[in-house]
């Protein structure tokens, strides 16, 4: 028995819970959450660990949690040493069939097998392992990206295998591991490309067989993508517009009209296509009634087709029935075809010619006198 809770010094603030070996109270037991007092084992009759791991605690049934090697997880871009397993000793921070360091004294006195390697200067590798050890690995990305992982190893061995297991999901494997040419003689393979959230993450290395060294673990930014499902490169959204194939749909991000389906880019934000078709002056209703040479039939105006009105009305719009462009023939006495000249009317009033009759015919009545 614990003794009952905990509370913060020279407070009533409760911190913990008291532990009790013989008892615990049902959810509708009716007493306050805060003072329950329940068991942590097997037989306790509320799982409270089960409870917790299920709310994505870390939770250690011998009381040990794993911490990062020098109290610091490993970030990621970057490269793990496999030296640098996690502390907790067996069974938290590594597995390992033998508890003997061999060869003995090389960078830490536990029974992972360390020793001195060829690969780097003053380095070591994790060597002489045996099928079902495993080392762990805390992590924590500073970017969510898509990763490529590789692997450092040798082995002199054929048909060897590695396992890789991030946050408790195994990893698509197993890893084969080619002969290198000897046990000191190292390559790099590429294990994995892996899509992680920025975070705290837990990597772990399972031997699937013996005779296999690793020196190290590393984690690089895969190139950009237009189809990894994330916006990156010079993509204006997620894999669409700027250089790939797909166009950004209306409602996504864009910097220009070619980075649209729409071909239309307006305060950063791609626009629903205008309509095509339709009520002739529509496109193109730029300014008075009197606008519009598109008709209603939607007959295709040349040139342009739809567009621009301005002022005194534009071209209509591209008509619903898209028919054919014909440019309307030219007519006396208009300069040119289509030009909006207005043509004479026959009841129009003739003042000049009138004036000039009036003119002739006083020209003649005087001749006359003068006579």
């Amino acid at each position: 028995d614990s003794g009952g809770p905990t509370y913060r010094p020279a407070t009533n603030e409760q911190l913990v819970v008291g532990v009790n070996a013989y008892y615990s109270f049902p959810l509708n037991s009716g007493v306050p959450m805060t003072n329950w007092h329940t068991r942590l084992d097997e037989e306790a009759n509320f799982p409270v660990l089960s409870w917790l791991e299920g709310l994505g605690a870390r939770v250690r049934r011998d009381g040990t949690l794993p911490t990062p090697r020098g109290g610091e997880r490993w970030p990621i871009p970057g490269t793990v040493q496999a030296e640098d397993y996690d502390e907790g000793g067996e069974g938290v921070g590594y597995h390992d069939t033998d508890p003997n360091n061999f060869p003995a004294g090389h960078y830490r006195d536990e029974g992972v097998d360390i020793e001195p390697t060829s690969d780097d200067a003053d380095g070591f590798n994790v060597g002489s392992v045996a099928e079902g050890e495993w080392l762990r690995y805390s992590l924590v990305a500073e970017t969510e990206a898509i990763y490529e992982i590789e692997l450092r190893v040798a082995t002199s061995a054929a048909s060897r295998t590695l396992g890789l297991e991030l946050d408790a999901e195994e990893l698509p494997g197993p890893i084969a591991i080619p002969p290198t040419g000897g046990a000191q003689t190292f390559q790099t393979v590429k294990v994995a490309t892996e899509l992680i959230d920025v975070g705290e993450h837990d990597l772990r290395i399972v031997m699937q067989t013996a005779e296999v060294n690793v020196n190290w673990v590393r984690f690089t930014l895969a190139p950009p993508s237009c189809a990894d499902g994330l916006q990156n490169g010079a993509e204006s959204d997620v894999d669409c517009g700027a250089a790939c194939p797909v166009k950004c749909a209306p409602g996504m991000t864009c910097a220009m009209g070619a980075d649209c389906q729409s071909q239309s880019c307006m305060a950063g934000t791609c626009q629903v296509a205008s309509p095509v078709g339709g009520a002739g002056g529509m496109a193109g209703a730029g300014g008075s009634a009197g606008g519009g040479m598109g008709g209603a039939a939607g007959a295709t105006m040349l040139p342009p087709a739809g567009g621009a009105g301005a002022g005194g009305g534009g071209a209509g719009g591209a008509g619903a029935a898209g028919s054919p462009a014909v440019a309307p023939a030219k007519r006396a006495p208009e300069s040119d075809s289509g030009c909006g000249c207005r043509m004479p009317s026959s009841r129009s009033p003739r003042p000049l010619a009138a004036l000039v009759s009036a003119l002739l015919a006083a020209a003649a009545l005087r001749r006359r006198f003068r006579v």
